[in-house]
């Protein structure tokens, strides 16, 4: 999803804010949570991205494709690359405890010296921050 984001985001300059300062969180679908901006954040905005990013893949598959080389690169081998090295990347975080939890896209990273998963940990405005929990909410119904 956040590359699809930056691809609007570059098009577009209502969006641009997302190159820098942008983030992606939760499943994909219609729960996803885009923020144009985390030190700025625009709730229309964001939603607004958000709306373009979930329907961009309706529309591909309307077409009668089901992308699975580009997101098994983006979402799959870029990431796993990435958390092998222990870097920053977009993948999904079990958030919660035994089964009272869900997984949850989030930016992360490994510390491979503690072993340990590092979730982003960033103050969120409110209304970003709502949106996020009602999707984490969603999912742990899903259990």
């Amino acid at each position: 999803m956040n590359k699809r984001d930056e691809y609007f985001a570059s098009g577009d300059p209502r969006f641009a804010s997302y190159l820098t300062e942008g983030r992606a969180f939760g499943p994909h679908g219609q729960d996803l949570v885009i923020a144009n901006s985390i030190r700025n954040y625009d709730d229309e905005i964001s939603r607004q991205l958000t709306e373009l990013t979930v329907s961009a893949n309706l529309k591909v598959r309307e077409l009668g494709f089901k992308p699975y080389i580009a997101p098994a690169l983006s979402s799959g081998a870029i990431s796993l690359l990435q958390t092998l090295k222990g870097e920053w990347n977009y993948s999904s975080v079990y958030i919660g405890s035994g089964t009272e939890g869900a997984f949850l896209g989030i930016k992360n990273r490994i510390d491979w010296e503690s072993g340990r998963v590092l979730a982003e940990d960033l103050p969120l405005p409110r209304k970003l921050y709502e949106r996020i929990e009602k999707a984490y909410r969603n999912l742990c119904g899903l259990n």
